[in-house]
């Protein structure tokens, strides 16, 4: 009885339905399909990036897939046309990118999306993207991935708009200059800065690492930026650097980096430089002495490299101060063959 009632009740609803105007039970059956269709179609109308924009920043870590995509949105607008949608997604990509732009640069896959980022971004929004990246200067310069993006950043950026990075990098310069990948990145920095004549951020920029010239020349890495000094500076800033480090050319001689700055002040300068030089060098103290420096490791390029020049009464000097130490003399020659075979077995693998 009970499902006789049930089966009238529905036979009902369905005739109450059918007497009201417009209200055909079929019609109102395609109304709700049609409504379902429609919904399918908005959700599936969302591009892909902007699925992948709804996800945490560190798919991009994760998923080949997601880092490819992004890299595809980043390639410049092919035309006029579509530049705005470009630089609309584009800066779409900063934001969602933008709360972990520290970890992202540790990975050298998402470094890489980071630096086509920069370059993609307009110039306003590039220095918003710098603003961003300030705070974490320091670390990026000793990451082997994130020192990259520094460098792409200084790259793309006139000297003017760098000036907030390099009072940044100027807070913890010896920190930065004495990594390999921090000397890296400064690099670029003495590079732009070099060429930008009466900014005054360059020139304390400089004059603190010309200031640090003696401490910086034993550094690993450090001794690389006094040599680019040397090289590619100013002549105000070359004498500077020149008159500190001749105090200290035959301890520098000693020194596996110090050595190779001594090099740089021997080729970058002049006769009577290079002669201030070699009366550094024969008039120094044991343990630095001339032909303590003639058998000593690093030493023994440095006389090697002073002899080569050819400088008048200068190589008679180096062979007479040899051959008042005999011992000395034949570590010398033993090491002047050593650098000669060495020389060629690299010259050798080039070649192969």
């Amino acid at each position: 009885t009970g499902a006789a009632e049930q089966q009238t009740l529905l036979h009902g609803s369905h005739a109450v339905i059918a007497r009201m105007p417009g209200k055909d039970p079929s019609v109102a059956g395609r109304g709700r399909s049609k409504a379902n269709h429609h919904s399918h179609q908005s959700s599936s109308a969302v591009s892909p990036l902007a699925q992948l924009l709804r996800k945490p920043p560190c798919k991009l870590t994760e998923d080949e897939r997601a880092r490819s995509l992004v890299l595809e949105v980043l390639k410049p607008a092919p035309d006029q046309a579509s530049s705005t949608s470009h630089i609309v997604e584009t800066r779409n990509v900063f934001e969602w990118v933008r709360p972990s732009m520290l970890e992202l640069s540790k990975s050298k896959s998402t470094s890489r999306v980071l630096q086509k980022l920069f370059i993609a971004l307009p110039p306003r929004d590039r220095e918003r993207m710098l603003q961003v990246l300030l705070p974490i200067t320091e670390a990026l310069c000793s990451c082997p991935h994130g020192n990259w993006l520094l460098i792409v950043v200084i790259e793309q950026m006139t000297p003017y708009s760098l000036a907030p990075l390099a009072k940044m990098i100027l807070n913890c310069i010896f920190n930065i200059t004495e990594t390999e990948f921090g000397s890296r990145v400064l690099e670029r920095l003495i590079q732009k800065y070099i060429a930008a004549e009466g900014m005054a951020i360059a020139e304390q920029l400089i004059n603190t690492l010309v200031e640090a010239a003696r401490r910086l020349s034993v550094c690993p890495y450090g001794n690389y930026r006094i040599q680019q000094l040397i090289q590619s500076g100013s002549d105000d800033v070359r004498g500077r650097i020149f008159a500190q480090l001749l105090e200290i050319v035959a301890t520098l001689a000693s020194n596996m980096a110090g050595s190779n700055v001594v090099h740089r002040l021997l080729d970058g300068f002049g006769e009577n430089e290079q002669r201030a030089i070699a009366e550094a060098l024969f008039s120094a103290p044991s343990p630095c002495s001339f032909q303590e420096l003639a058998a000593d490791r690093f030493g023994s390029y440095v006389v090697e490299h002073l002899d080569r020049l050819n400088i008048p009464d200068i190589s008679g000097r180096i062979e007479s101060r040899l051959n008042e130490h005999p011992n000395e003399r034949k570590a010398y020659q033993a090491k002047v063959v050593a650098h000669r075979d060495q020389k060629q077995r690299k010259e050798g693998g080039r070649r192969r």
